[in-house]
């Protein structure tokens, strides 16, 4: 039996700090920003556009969670895909916790370019508003 190839659909996003969204934009057009969060409903391929980013760039994959627990990982001069932030507020004593702590690992490594996924709804309870 032939293997079906994994085929990746390149994802758009727009920005929301433009007046009715902008028009959708390939992710690789934010590629030259310091810093974006990609915000989309579960299950939309948030993941999988990382992982497609980081090939394309060279770039860094971590969950939040070993982001924010692995303080011996270095990383190269390229952005880091960080994934799943909503995924560790569950058990944290706070929403906002989570993100200071990724906050502060960033400062840490001299503040490199980076990726936040999160699920669109908990970043608007808990951090957008």
């Amino acid at each position: 039996m032939a293997e079906i190839p994994n085929l990746v659909i390149p994802r758009r996003a727009a920005e929301l700090l433009v007046k009715d969204g902008g028009s959708p934009q390939l992710l690789s057009h934010w590629r030259d920003v310091a810093a974006y969060v990609l915000l989309a409903e579960p299950g939309a391929g948030k993941t999988q556009a990382f992982l497609a980013e980081k090939r394309a760039t060279g770039g860094s994959y971590v969950t939040a969670s070993d982001f924010i627990s692995l303080r011996s990982t270095t990383y190269p001069n390229t952005p880091i895909f960080i994934d799943g932030l909503d995924e560790i507020r569950a058990g944290s004593y706070s929403h906002r916790a989570p993100l200071d702590e990724i906050r502060t690992r960033l400062d840490e490594l001299g503040r490199p370019s980076f990726r936040i996924a999160c699920r669109e709804a908990d970043w608007d309870q808990d951090i957008g508003n």
